[in-house]
């Protein structure tokens, strides 16, 4: 009787504590400096990388849900900021995604990368948890995509 209780509790064990909620969004941190690595022309013909890139870029998101973008074209500098939402998503426009960003300007600015009307919403998405992807290509604008500068 002893042996049969003892293998109904191991069983009931490992039953329950390998069963795992795949549907349970996993927590992210996106937070930190981005870095444009990689720019495709929008028919896909043409792909830049570092120095060829036409301009170097950056992100800085932060913990308070504000971001800065910084481009830096012909020896100019331009900012711009705002704050941001992380959205979980499973599939972005049509792509595999971990996460969308959806980016909210304080005012109007050239280096907005954006298909939206109103020009002070930018939107990326996360192809993986290192790689951020602006959604500007499906507008017919350049591809860009950033990696996140680990310290």
């Amino acid at each position: 009787m002893m042996k049969k209780f003892l293998f109904l509790a191991i069983s009931i064990f490992i039953i329950t504590s390998c069963n795992t909620d795949d549907d349970t969004p996993t927590e992210t941190n996106f937070t930190g400096e981005w870095e444009l690595v990689k720019t495709t022309s929008s028919i896909g013909d043409e792909t830049k990388t570092g120095a060829e890139m036409e301009w170097q870029e950056s992100y800085v998101l932060k913990a308070d849900s504000t971001f800065t973008k910084t481009r830096v074209r012909d020896n100019k500098t331009s900012v711009a900021q705002g704050t941001f939402t992380i959205n979980d998503n499973t599939e972005f426009y049509g792509l595999p995604a971990i996460a969308s960003i959806t980016m909210i300007y304080e005012s109007e600015n050239d280096i907005i990368a954006t298909c939206y009307s109103d020009k002070l919403h930018e939107e990326l998405y996360f192809d993986a948890k290192d790689v951020m992807i602006s959604t500007y290509e499906q507008c017919d604008g350049l591809g860009l995509e950033y990696a996140r500068i680990l310290d």
